[in-house]
């Protein structure tokens, strides 16, 4: 520092000093304060008590706070209606101010001015949780349909944290055959969401009979359904015991089936979401390896277990008719003495076995099954028999189809 800049620092009165060293206060304090409310909203967010703790005179804080405590008591209580009054006087535009004051009201059945607060509150922003979830059961007690569906859309729009709370609730509601109509109605608008929640309604313990309307109302509207969900869906039903529903959906994203055959005889199908109804190779982990690959004249089955190590390395669900059917086909490359050769085996899906076909030496295989009245679904193996051989099992299959006898389909 300079003498010259010394000297004027000496000659500076007292009266200058304090009022140097007030602003220098007053701007501290000012920067403590900006940050203690940029603290509390941030916590407000995941913990309103918290955030109103630290800036009580935010009214957005204050909102979230007063709506919080009378969300969660379910009770009017002066004290947080007051804090809902003024954090309205400090923020005019606090949402969660008005939607507090709106479930005040309810409480004290006034759905007349709960019902204005909302509307009010929604003016203000779309994005209040809260106002939506009020405005959804205001529309459900009025017995409108629409305007429930039209406030879950919005919720789900503009708050990711609203899946976890909506997404059990729209999926238990499709139980009432009223919303399945309205329900498709929506989706088919393709609502960003609309995807999550058919995935999430095929992995919760929804009723079948309502999953099936909804997804036959959204097929019949022209909606494409993604081919994961498609899959699942097909896989939901068969596994739960509802193989007539699952063929039926399975026939709505394929093409040219007949369930007195087998599908894909050449292994050439190329679905990137196989079902249950299509070949579907069996892993383990404890030494069976198996897929499907893809060649110049169309595909190829192939496998292999470890030594002493059997189990099931293929399979295709079935729907045939009661009949007689004949099981023909071609492999490759399994040298086993018959005892240890792979084999065929269709089952129903009460695990009765119907019948066995052996794989011969010379790499064809051709077998008879007899289906009766009480199997109405069945299971296509192949199967790996233990081996003591030292390389275990391993081969391929070139071709299998299975058809009724006498029919060349």
């Amino acid at each position: 520092m300079s003498q010259r800049s010394t000297r004027t620092l000496l000659k500076r009165s007292r009266p200058e000093w304090a009022l140097r060293g007030c602003l220098a206060v007053g701007a501290l304090a000012l920067g403590a304060v900006s940050i203690m409310q940029a603290l509390g909203f941030v916590v407000a967010g995941t913990d309103p008590s918290s955030g109103y703790a630290l800036a009580p005179g935010d009214g957005r804080i204050a909102g979230r706070y007063a709506e919080r405590q009378i969300a969660e008591t379910g009770k009017w209580q002066p004290r947080t209606a007051l804090i809902a009054r003024n954090a309205l006087v400090d923020e005019p535009i606090a949402p969660a101010a008005l939607t507090a004051m709106a479930i005040e009201a309810q409480l004290r059945s006034q759905p007349g001015d709960a019902r204005r607060l909302l509307v009010h509150s929604d003016r203000l922003s779309r994005r209040n949780l809260g106002t939506r979830l009020l405005m959804i059961e205001d529309a459900v007690s009025r017995g409108n349909i629409v305007d429930a569906l039209y406030h879950y859309d919005v919720a789900l729009r503009t708050s990711r944290n609203a899946f976890d709370t909506l997404f059990p609730v729209l999926s238990s509601a499709l139980g009432d055959p009223a919303i399945v109509p309205a329900m498709a109605d929506l989706l088919v608008k393709q609502p960003p969401w609309g995807e999550s929640f058919l995935r999430y309604v095929l992995t919760s313990p929804a009723e079948l009979d309502p999953l099936a309307s909804l997804f036959n109302a959204l097929i019949d509207r022209g909606l494409r359904v993604p081919g994961d969900v498609m899959a699942k869906l097909v896989d939901t039903f068969a596994t739960r015991g509802a193989v007539a529903n699952a063929w039926s959906f399975y026939g709505r994203s394929r093409t040219r089936l007949d369930p007195r055959r087998s599908r894909d005889p050449d292994f050439s199908a190329q679905h990137s979401d196989p079902t249950i109804f299509d070949w579907t190779p069996v892993l383990s982990e404890t030494g069976i390896a198996a897929s499907i690959q893809r060649t110049a004249d169309g595909g190829v089955f192939e496998f292999s277990a470890a030594p002493t190590v059997g189990g099931i390395v293929l399979q295709q669900m079935q729907v045939l008719p009661a009949g007689r059917y004949r099981l023909r086909g071609q492999t490759a490359d399994i040298n086993q003495s018959s005892s240890a050769r792979p084999y065929w085996a269709l089952v129903c899906t009460d695990a009765r076995e119907i019948g066995r076909v052996d794989l011969d030496a010379a790499g064809r295989f051709d077998g008879v099954f007899d289906v009766r009245d009480d199997c109405p679904a069945q299971l296509l193996r192949l199967i790996a028999r233990p081996s003591s051989a030292v390389g275990g099992v391993s081969g391929r299959v070139e071709r299998a189809i299975l058809q009724p006898v006498g029919i060349t389909l």
